[in-house]
């Protein structure tokens, strides 16, 4: 991992790459795969749907959360970025 200076080693362990599918579901791929690996898998395999803005955030023991709350698990203001974090 990097020294990225907000951030908390624990809570950033906990964190996976996400693109967000709908309200039930999400993809993801974890470290150091970056949202754009997701991205390629979904296409790879036919996705079509929608894969930018808000629905792309961070995955947490099995739940989706924003760039911006992944951002607060780890103490950076804003949203967070897996460059942030590797």
């Amino acid at each position: 991992m990097n020294d990225f200076p907000y951030r908390t080693p624990a809570a950033a362990m906990e964190l996976k790459a996400a693109i967000k599918l709908d309200d039930l579901m999400h993809a993801t791929a974890a470290r150091p795969n970056r949202h754009h690996d997701v991205i390629r898998v979904l296409r790879d395999n036919g996705w079509t749907g929608p894969v930018q803005g808000d629905r792309q955030g961070f995955d947490h023991k099995g739940t989706f959360i924003s760039r911006a709350e992944a951002a607060k698990r780890v103490g950076k203001e804003g949203i967070l970025f897996t460059e942030d974090l590797w």
